[in-house]
This record gives structure tokens, C-alpha cells and sequence, in this order.
């Protein structure tokens, strides 16, 4: 599980070529709480993860730019799951 911060979020959508089947969702762009290790360098430490329209219907509050959320993953590293943190 790790810490972030909403900064950003956009929607996707397209046709798989393979199946031809169409996914749609969010790509959610972040600042992770750790930050970057000062032995390492300096600064913020920023990503994206995006979930399909599937996983967002499945959690209790979509997060919004702003919220710190805490981000599940699967046992093959993807991104299964984020909860928005208590305030």
C-alpha cells in the first residue's frame, strides 16, 4: 500500500485491438507522500496508475484532485483498489 496525493485525473477510452472490446476509465496522476530519498536526490515523487470504469464502480469514493489516497495493489503489482484516506 502506499500514500498519495491526487494532482490530477483524465479519462480514457479505447478499442483493445486484439478482442475489439472498448475499456474505458481514469488515469489518476499523484505526488507519493515518501517523497524521493534524500541519499538518492531531491524533490517529489510523482506517477500515475489508472483504473478502469469496472474498479472505480467498485469503490465506496472515487478520489478527487486533492484527496490523499491510499492505493492497493494485486499480487502482480498492478493497482487493484484505492481508498480515500480519512480525514
Amino acid at each position: 500500500m502506499d500514500k498519495v496525493t491526487i494532482v490530477g485525473k483524465r479519462r480514457y477510452s479505447l478499442v483493445e485491438d486484439s478482442t475489439g472490446q472498448l475499456r474505458s476509465g481514469v488515469t489518476f496522476y499523484y505526488t507519493a507522500m515518501d517523497g524521493i530519498a534524500s541519499n538518492v536526490g531531491e524533490g517529489v515523487m510523482t506517477g500515475k496508475f489508472s483504473l478502469s470504469d469496472d474498479k472505480l464502480r467498485a469503490c465506496n469514493n472515487v478520489p478527487m484532485c486533492g484527496d490523499c489516497c491510499e492505493v492497493y495493489y494485486n499480487r502482480y503489482g498492478k493497482v487493484d483498489s484505492v481508498a480515500v484516506c480519512e480525514a
